[in-house]
């Protein structure tokens, strides 16, 4: 019974659900601004803050509602896959591999954003939110940024790992909602349970610092990385003398 009504709320429509799927970010950004009200009024303490926190709205309704549905008409019309079905096991194993690849390629663009001469110029915006970094600060970006950073590596994911349209939805949410909880400064106490993930802790420190810390929003590829080149680096060897002159390795 109560999945059938729970069914019976998703539009029919794909235009429908397109724009369904935008709404319920800027709704759930809605939401967790309300619990930041505090930092809310820091930021718009200054005429500066007020036109740039008007400015945040602006363009989160026109990147989750215009572009992002868009985005979600598009991929789900044209690259999901429609004509197998899936089992359960399969689509959790596509929604997995559509948040591994789209943290491994956000990582790369964000990177080349910051160290890449010449491309910065797509990523200054969202850097103007610095020493106030809020839920609506997530999705405050340009639209090349929007584009390339945020939307094509969930466009990629669904393409390389034929998920169909719920592993789809299902992995872009997984995105969607740890972008938000990253730009939220109230849980930047909070630690996760593991290193492999970012933190709230992360990503601020990422926006006051502008440099470190690329990896975002679920999977921290910095330090992935670095442990797994670390682990390929040639052992270090010492010698030390056992008293008869004779060299002894430890």
């Amino acid at each position: 019974m109560l999945s059938s009504f729970l069914l019976s709320l998703i539009p029919s429509s794909l235009l429908h659900r397109s724009l369904l799927s935008g709404t319920l970010v800027v709704l759930l950004t809605v939401v967790l601004e309300t619990t930041c009200l505090e930092e809310v009024h820091k930021l718009r303490s200054t005429e500066a803050g007020k036109s740039l926190y008007a400015s945040a709205w602006r363009v989160n309704l026109f990147n989750n509602i215009f572009l992002g549905a868009i985005t979600y008409y598009t991929t789900i019309g044209f690259f999901c896959d429609h004509d197998t079905p899936k089992t359960l096991q399969e689509q959790v194993v596509a929604a997995t591999g559509v948040v591994v690849i789209e943290a491994v390629l956000f990582y790369v663009v964000h990177k080349a954003f910051h160290e890449v001469k010449g491309l910065y110029w797509a990523h200054r915006y969202h850097h103007l939110f610095n020493n106030v970094v809020l839920p609506s600060s997530a999705n405050a970006v340009s639209i090349a940024e929007y584009t390339f950073a945020y939307m094509l590596p969930l466009v990629v994911g669904v393409v390389l790992t034929g998920a169909d349209e719920v592993a789809a939805i299902s992995g872009a949410a997984v995105v969607g909602v740890t972008n938000l909880m990253i730009h939220t400064p109230w849980l930047e106490e909070k630690q996760y349970p593991s290193w492999i993930f970012v933190t709230a802790s992360d990503h601020l420190s990422h926006h006051r610092k502008t440099r470190g810390n690329y990896g975002a929003p679920v999977f921290h590829l910095d330090r992935i990385v670095e442990r797994c080149s670390n682990s390929f680096q040639p052992q270090q060897f010492v010698t030390i003398s056992d008293g008869t002159g004779k060299p002894k390795a430890c």
